[in-house]
């Protein structure tokens, strides 16, 4: 059984599944045997908060440590960066030639994958605010702080494209902005797909992008509604891509919600109308 899990990722293979936790283990599972864990290693830094896989290696975060690991040897450390952050880091992710840190300092690193050391720091961005979430789309970094900002940034200089959005961006006439939050968010193709819920226990996907260096954002779903109880948190989303035809949510409720697509009744907006199942 996988207990107090924090961050999970599908093996390069799709076969396994890796996952960290609460209590500081990371654990690799052949999903033909789902109750038993192939691997287990007790990293020896307290709180797991972040994990992603490339090829044969997993990077997974801690306080302001970074793991990276055999998926191969048992799970066995390979190298490990240390205090390289100030405060907790909630985000780590590879590309195919850099690893990517997000932490509560508000700092972003980017370390070269040929040299994971202080030494092969390639560039800092400093987004000013704590960073909950990040990934990639396209040659940009985008992040969302735990102030419910997402911002994109160019990696080649470390400056903010685009401009921010923030909750205000979701008021409607009968919400104001503090009834919105930001879950997480997706990239799909140039775009980026951003889920954000309000308290009422709904979920709207909104297709973000930038245009004439303007971030831009229009709903492309109807509210998910109907399937989390009110004044709940969503606190987790998946998107199957590429159709968006398939929504699963996660709420402080104890629910998980399997949304199915269909299109809109109305004329005037191309929206898709989940209906959970």
């Amino acid at each position: 059984m996988i207990k107090n899990v924090s961050s999970v990722c599908f093996s390069n293979d799709d076969r396994n599944l890796v996952t960290c936790n609460q209590g500081g283990e990371v654990q690799l599972w052949d999903m033909r045997v789902p109750n038993s864990a192939l691997t287990s290693r007790d990293i020896e830094m307290g709180e797991l908060y972040s994990l992603d896989v490339l090829e044969n290696y997993y990077a997974v975060s801690g306080e302001n440590t970074i793991v990276v690991g055999d998926l191969r040897k048992n799970m066995a450390p390979v190298q490990k960066l240390v205090n390289i952050h100030t405060m907790t880091i909630r985000n780590v992710k590879f590309t195919s030639t850099h690893l990517i840190s997000g932490a509560d300092d508000g700092l972003v690193h980017v370390y070269d994958i040929n040299n994971l050391s202080e030494d092969g720091l390639s560039s800092v961005i400093n987004v000013d605010t704590g960073i909950n979430r990040l990934g990639l789309i396209g040659d940009a970094l985008w992040t969302i702080t735990h102030t419910h900002e997402l911002q994109f940034w160019n990696r080649s200089t470390c400056l903010q494209v685009g401009t921010t959005i923030n909750r205000s961006t979701f008021e409607t006439p009968t919400s104001s902005e503090w009834d919105h939050y930001v879950i997480n968010a997706t990239s799909h193709g140039d775009e980026l797909l951003l889920a954000v819920g309000n308290h009422q226990g709904s979920v709207t996907i909104h297709k973000v992008g930038i245009e004439n260096n303007k971030s831009i954002s229009s709903p492309i779903s109807e509210p998910l509604t109907g399937g989390h109880d009110d004044d709940v948190l969503v606190r987790a989303i998946w998107i199957d891509l590429p159709q968006v035809d398939r929504v699963i949510t996660a709420g402080e409720d104890g629910k998980a919600c399997i949304w199915r697509g269909g299109s809109s009744t109305s004329k005037s907006k191309k929206k898709k109308n989940f209906k959970p199942y």
